[in-house]
């Protein structure tokens, strides 16, 4: 794979994954998780599909497999869903 593949770059669109969360209280700890990561800009959710989305922004770059292992420990798995997140 190529450095977009393996990377969330700064856009304004940021990166779709699909995430195993259930309800409001792993959503929220997801956000706070994400949010200890300097690079991550915005974490925004959606819930009206199944599997849930989240769609991340990020300031700086950052490799997939470091934000993918913040989750991990939490029982949580996000998986890129679209290189755009158009």
């Amino acid at each position: 794979m190529g450095f977009l593949e393996n990377n969330l770059i700064p856009n304004i669109h940021g990166m779709v994954f699909t995430i195993n969360t259930e309800n409001e209280i792993d959503r929220a700890k997801v956000k706070q998780i994400l949010s200890e990561l300097p690079e991550i800009d915005k974490v925004e959710f959606n819930s009206a599909v199944y599997p849930n989305e989240i769609t991340v922004s990020t300031k700086k770059v950052l490799a997939i497999g470091e934000f993918q292992k913040a989750l991990i420990p939490h029982r949580f798995h996000a998986l890129r869903k679209t290189l755009t997140g158009l």
